[in-house]
């Protein structure tokens, strides 16, 4: 929504901050070695990659930031498309980063991939030399609230701090995915008291990640459609059978289900014999 008063551009959206984790401990690793041309192409990349895929969530690359982008989503808002966006852009950015950056590291951080922070408001929309600015409270809590992910955040699967406000605004679009009200104290906001925010996961509760059905030699079928679809209300409760995988992959052979999930943000795999139940969570 747009606005303009008194010559004035009011523009309402959600600004989304992204930025990427460890880069300074990254940065200083490759220019030791003499390869920081992998971080400008990975930097280069990702550029590329969001300007691709923002305009179809009826967003835009608003500005680089250092090790991040500022991007702002305009209304109607949909929750669950932009969990989407947020997953397979940090999805993009493990895949570059493992297979380009990763291998000329002499140490790989503790802490990889994208967080995020989140708000919602009006913004000022300016132009200063004939470049387009936006100023507002919104960037700058989206911008305090991703710096305040913390590394046990991310190691308990959260990449996403959003404002309590906007949460409560679109709550029932988050609730297939783990969230955790907590607070924060923001530098110059709220006049130091502690900020209301929750911590989200990208991925949903449970998430099926790949599940596959056979021997364990040979004849292994993908079965990992079959299995998501059974997910109801983030649980999983389903005999192992030949049907479900559409046939018999290993006639007269004893088969087994092998399972990768995501439950709460952790990455998890199991394995259940055939003519079992699959029961998750465990």
């Amino acid at each position: 929504m747009t606005q303009t008063s008194d010559g004035v551009e009011i523009v309402e959206a959600i600004v989304v901050t992204l930025d990427i984790c460890s880069s300074s401990v990254l940065i200083e690793d490759l220019m030791k070695n003499n390869r920081s041309k992998l971080w400008r192409d990975l930097i280069i990349n990702m550029k590329e990659y969001l300007l691709e895929h923002v305009p179809y969530y009826n967003a835009e690359l608003h500005k680089f930031i250092g090790d991040g982008w500022i991007i702002l989503f305009r209304r109607p808002y949909a929750s669950e498309h932009l969990l989407r966006f947020l997953y397979d852009t940090n999805w993009h950015f493990m895949h570059l980063y493992e297979e380009s950056v990763v291998p000329s590291l002499d140490t790989t951080p503790d802490i990889s991939g994208l967080t995020f922070g989140i708000d919602e408001g009006r913004l000022i929309k300016l132009e200063m030399k004939e470049t387009i600015e936006f100023v507002g409270r919104p960037i700058n809590i989206a911008c305090r609230l991703q710096g305040k992910l913390e590394k046990a955040d991310i190691e308990n699967g959260y990449r996403i701090l959003m404002s309590n406000r906007l949460f409560n605004d679109l709550k029932l679009d988050f609730q297939n995915y783990y969230h955790e009200r907590t607070t924060k104290p923001l530098k110059n906001i709220g006049e130091g008291k502690q900020f209301t925010c929750y911590l989200i996961s990208i991925d949903k509760l449970l998430w099926l990640v790949e599940a596959h059905y056979g021997t364990d030699t040979h004849d292994l079928v993908d079965v990992t459609a079959q299995y998501a679809s059974q997910i109801k209300d983030n649980r999983l409760n389903v005999k192992v059978t030949n049907a479900i995988a559409g046939g018999d992959p290993s006639p007269l052979q004893s088969k087994t289900l092998w399972v990768t999930y995501c439950w709460k943000g952790q990455r998890k795999e199991i394995s259940v014999n055939e003519r079992s139940w699959l029961k998750l969570p465990l």
